[in-house]
């Protein structure tokens, strides 16, 4: 990746090589007018030594300060982009990264080993990044999905049927069964339709029937925090070990609060991602599971570009056991690739990880 002084990827340039851990780059006296990322995802602190906030860039072209506020996904809720990037990291794939403070700041320890012991490292935060080499992935035995749908009238006909589009294509990627992978399809505005539920379809031509079949609402409101609310509570869940998948796809913030729906799909272990087209990444991040699983879009046709990876992720096991004693000992739990808070292992290992195993 590469930052300058000018805008639009111009004046003088700063590139950073994905090589390990760089510390420190000057500041920037006007502060960082634009930034491109050519691959990889970026960990970017706005302060020497991975301090002073976090934020996670994607690939693409960040062409002005205003471009970067909005599209530099911070991983600390409410913080603002403050215009300097002093200190990087890039994502490895195939990698666990363990962090000594919350949201993915302070010292790291990285591993890609087949196990590790992680003895004498307090860790407070962790990045699970898959793979991309799908031959290696281990797929999840048994998967429901929802995809909730915005139908509120800002989405237009036209766009409606892309998102349905992008529906049925998700689906195609997947091994859609009785037994394996179920899917259901809610749509909402100021009110909240369960248009199939689950256990309604058994097929891909049936589901891709009923997806196409979904009559637009072109409702006046975008009442997303409702939506989620009966995704969870209204729809025919399996239990786990079943893996339970949200997909919402939106193009706007919510008229109603977001925050409470989401964190009970997150206590209850529920996969949830965002593709927001018009939305910045910061107001769709209040709506996931985990910072990874964000997606913000400019406009309704960049979505064909979506499908393979939301296809991949959404049928994705687990790829390590984490433990929380040293020597594969203690609570064990079996981690999806995500970005997980002092929260979640908190919850999921009592706040302590002493080993890990991969499984793939």
């Amino acid at each position: 990746m590469s930052f300058y002084d000018g805008t639009d990827s111009s004046g003088k340039e700063n590139k950073i090589e994905a090589t390990g851990d760089t510390l420190e780059v000057p500041e920037v006296p006007k502060g960082v007018s634009s930034i491109f990322v050519d691959e990889g995802k970026w960990i970017v602190y706005p302060q020497p030594n991975f301090t002073g906030g976090s934020f996670l860039l994607k690939p693409g072209e960040y062409k002005d300060p205003g471009e970067m506020e909005k599209m530099a996904q911070a991983l600390i809720a409410g913080q603002k982009w403050s215009g300097q990037c002093r200190s990087f990291r890039q994502v490895a794939e195939g990698s666990m990264m363990l962090f000594d403070q919350d949201n993915f700041c302070g010292k790291r320890l990285f591993t890609k080993k087949a196990k590790d012991n992680f003895t004498y490292f307090d860790t407070k935060s962790m990045i699970i990044e898959p793979d991309t080499n799908t031959k290696k992935a281990r797929k999840h035995p048994q998967v429901d999905l929802v995809f909730v749908l915005d139908g509120s009238a800002s989405i237009g006909t036209d766009n409606f049927a892309k998102v349905k589009q992008f529906a049925v294509n998700v689906s195609r990627g997947l091994h859609i069964g009785p037994t394996t992978t179920r899917i259901g399809v809610v749509q909402y505005s100021e009110v909240v339709t369960l248009e199939f539920k689950l256990a309604t379809h058994a097929d891909k031509g049936s589901v891709e029937r009923a997806i196409n079949n979904v009559q637009y609402q072109k409702g006046s409101r975008t009442m997303t925090g409702k939506a989620l609310q009966s995704v969870h509570a209204e729809m025919d869940w399996r239990e786990p070990p079943t893996k339970r998948v949200v997909i919402l796809l939106t193009d706007g913030e919510s008229h109603d609060p977001v925050d409470n729906p989401a964190k009970a799909l997150r206590q209850d272990g529920f996969v949830v991602y965002a593709v927001g087209v018009g939305p910045t990444p910061n107001d769709l991040t209040p709506m996931v599971s985990d910072q990874g699983k964000v997606t913000s879009l400019k406009d309704f046709d960049k979505l064909e570009k979506e499908i393979g990876e939301l296809s991949e992720g959404v049928s994705r096991g687990a790829e390590w056991a984490v433990y929380s004693l040293e020597g594969f000992k203690g609570k064990e739990w079996q981690a999806f690739p995500g970005f997980y808070t002092s929260a979640d292992l908190e919850k999921n290992l009592g706040g302590r990880v002493g080993s890990a195993k991969r499984i793939v």
